[in-house]
């Protein structure tokens, strides 16, 4: 007797179903990640541009935008912002929030000039806005003058004011000879058979520290300043001598007169 067949099995699709839908999730879940991933690495970096020392920086050095050397009979010494500080480009993430930002040279002097390193400066260091390191050397009042350049003013100066006819043509920065003309009306006692009028060169290599409408404050010691009133008060006329970028030298001029220019016209 033959066995009874038996009913055909159907497969259920259920787990191939599951199956499936896994693999489609994560492939999804995978094509997510990639797109954040992709959306995160391709944001530009924020960055700035901040101010480092550019060497080991000692303290009691005074910054100047053109003065080196000693300061006076200390032993503080002048050092030149330029070579001191260099920028650098940042992440605005590694820089502190105090961090000064560079926008100019000029805004830098400013921000720097006559400022007196009390607390050393190490290479790659920022720059801090207000930075604790700094003090200002020399504390000028409010719209002073002396606040412009202090590191140009050594103790026992003054800053001399000199007027000239017309708009000054030397500029802050600049040094000077003044060359001075006398005639026998302003000189009294007089030696027999003095000139009637002589002009020589009387200061040399003094230093425009400012420039105001048509007068001219040159830096000078004391005394000098006493004379330089004198020589521009009396004198019949006076002249400003711009010098040669770099020129300190001092040298000797002998005083003309009508004679002595006649001796060279006819010579």
């Amino acid at each position: 007797m033959a066995a009874p067949a038996r009913p055909m099995r159907t497969r259920s699709s259920g787990g191939r179903t599951l199956i499936l839908l896994g693999v489609l999730l994560a492939l999804a879940a995978g094509a997510i990640v990639i797109f954040v991933v992709s959306t995160y690495t391709s944001a530009p970096l924020q960055t700035e541009t901040v101010v480092v020392a550019a060497a080991d920086l000692q303290a009691g050095s005074i910054l100047s935008t053109s003065q080196t050397g000693q300061v006076g009979d200390s032993q503080a010494q002048y050092i030149l912002i330029s070579a001191s500080f260099t920028t650098k480009t940042v992440n605005t993430d590694f820089a502190p929030k105090d961090a000064y930002i560079f926008k100019s040279q000029t805004d830098l002097n400013t921000f720097l000039n006559g400022q007196s390193i009390n607390s050393n400066f190490y290479a790659g260091e920022i720059l801090r806005n207000p930075d604790p390191r700094l003090a200002s050397a020399l504390n000028g009042a409010p719209g002073s003058l002396t606040s412009l350049n202090p590191g140009q003013i050594k103790a026992g100066d003054v800053l001399a004011e000199i007027k000239v006819d017309g708009k000054p043509a030397m500029v802050p920065g600049d040094h000077i000879d003044l060359i001075v003309t006398y005639c026998n009306a302003n000189l009294p006692n007089l030696p027999s058979g003095a000139p009637p009028c002589e002009s020589q060169a009387t200061f040399q290599n003094l230093y425009v520290y400012a420039v105001q409408g048509n007068n001219i404050f040159v830096v000078a010691p004391r005394q000098t300043a006493v004379t330089l009133l004198k020589l521009t008060t009396d004198a019949t006329n006076y002249e400003l001598a711009i010098r040669k970028p770099g020129d300190g030298s001092t040298t000797p001029t002998t005083p003309v007169n009508s004679g002595t220019i006649i001796n060279e016209f006819f010579h």
